[in-house]
């Protein structure tokens, strides 16, 4: 089997480690190790070491391959790398009949909808492989059935889908998802505003959960504006989504539309084409009026899946600029902070929006203000046998809790140490350990133990 591993390098992260095997931390060697997109690879010796030249930029990634191990992706904080035997899932896909239809799957992960790997099921049969042990959800869809996506076994929610549990290195055969058909219905309209062009654009009905049902390509789009598109009935959020034909540059929401799609389907609706923002990002210190270091910056991720997620440049007067950015509810993720800092605060429009996020659908504040606080608290630990640990907030304001998620690499020895973490109460994960609950307070200094 073959490992794929995509690590995100932060600036000046280490470009030379080892790699050992997760299981007894026995150096893995013969693993191929690519830098990036580049054409650079290295592979580790008898020892399990391996090592790159100097990156040319500050952000970089690591491809992993080897027979026999499982897809890892996680963020790199030591140059040691940690693997698990593969684990491997299979099944059928079936339909309302209990007949075999070819389709795809989708898995992910069993606490929220992240992406973990996809697979073609030919003939209604599908098999996954190179997965680490963990807590998994799988969905299924078929060409020829148009119904919403259905999770394993028969559900059509993340929220309701049954949690597959896979243990390290083992091969779970037998999974089957029976799929509903819906009748397609046809939607004709019309975007109001301007299609740039030379470009890609598409029109997509979206659920409320983000699922999208059918899409209408460039070439249904007329002169005028007016597309056709197949989907079901039901509850759409209509989005028309610039594609730039030049890679470097962001997709971009043009217009989208709320609509309720009858069994009859819709005819002559008109999507309004929406503003785009640039949005700013200065950065203070909370108790001082020093000018913050280096090039900080933030991420802006859609938390209602209408826009695009979107990363500041540095600009020469310390203001980190997002252009390009669209409509929707964004969670604002902090990049590139100073040292032994956190996000203390974020404030727009003269308000704090620490909890609720940046709202550019019914908000049309542009300009943010982070403050910077030092007395964060420092965890270090012990996790034996972990590949990583995650500090997870416990907040139910999910842009709270997405900004202050903090992970951790443990060496070869299992120990980590994360400093700079915000005051408040966090679940400390480390598989395959029980998750612990702990209290950090200013300034503090805690040792866990797995």
């Amino acid at each position: 089997m073959r490992l794929l591993l995509c690590l995100p390098l932060l600036a000046h992260a280490q470009t030379a480690g080892i790699v050992l095997d997760a299981t007894n931390n026995t150096p893995l060697p013969g693993v191929k190790l690519t830098l990036g997109y580049s054409t650079l690879t290295a592979t580790t010796d008898a020892a399990g070491r391996f090592q790159f030249p100097k990156p040319e930029s500050a952000e970089r990634s690591i491809k992993a391959e080897k027979l026999g191990y499982a897809t890892l992706q996680s963020p790199v904080t030591t140059a040691t790398i940690r693997l698990f035997p593969e684990s491997t899932l299979s099944g059928r896909i079936l339909s309302a009949d209990g007949l075999p239809i070819m389709g795809w799957v989708t898995l992910t992960q069993s606490e929220f909808p992240a992406y973990v790997a996809t697979a073609e099921a030919k003939n209604g049969a599908f098999q996954i492989l190179a997965l680490p042990a963990g807590a998994y959800k799988l969905s299924a869809q078929a060409t020829t059935y148009y119904g919403p996506r259905t999770f394993y076994p028969n559900a059509v929610s993340h929220r309701d889908g049954q949690i597959i549990q896979l243990a390290p290195a083992e091969h779970k055969t037998g999974i089957e998802i029976t799929l509903h058909k819906v009748a397609q219905v046809t939607v004709r309209g019309r975007f109001l505003g301007e299609l740039p062009p030379g470009e890609r654009i598409f029109v997509s009905p979206e659920r409320v959960n983000g699922e999208s049902q059918g899409v209408a390509q460039t070439g249904q789009f007329d002169a005028a504006g007016n597309f056709t598109l197949k989907t079901i009935p039901g509850e759409f959020r209509l989005k028309v989504t610039n594609f730039p034909t030049d890679r470097e540059r962001r997709p971009v929401i043009l217009g989208y539309l709320d609509a309720t799609i009858p069994s009859t389907g819709l005819e002559n609706i008109e999507i309004p084409a929406s503003p785009i923002r640039t949005i700013r990002a200065k950065f203070r210190w909370l108790n001082s009026p020093a000018p913050v270091p280096g090039q900080p910056g933030i991420m802006l991720n859609p938390m209602d899946r209408l826009g695009v997620a979107a990363w500041t440049k540095p600009g020469p007067d310390g203001t980190a600029t997002a252009q390009n950015v669209s409509p929707d509810r964004y969670s604002i993720l902090p990049l590139n902070l100073p040292s032994n800092s956190y996000v203390h605060s974020i404030h727009a429009g003269g308000a704090d929006i620490s909890q609720r996020g940046l709202d550019l659908i019914t908000g049309t504040a542009t300009e943010l203000e982070l403050l910077l606080a030092t007395d964060g608290a420092t965890l270090s630990g012990r996790a034996p046998s972990a590949a990583d640990v995650h500090i997870v907030p416990v907040s139910p304001h999910r842009p709270e809790q997405e900004r202050n998620i903090r992970n951790a690499t443990p060496d070869a020895n299992g120990n980590f140490t994360v400093t700079a973490v915000a005051p408040g109460e966090y679940t400390v994960t480390a598989k395959p350990h029980p998750p612990q609950t702990i209290q950090l307070k200013p300034n503090a200094q805690v040792k866990i133990t797995f």
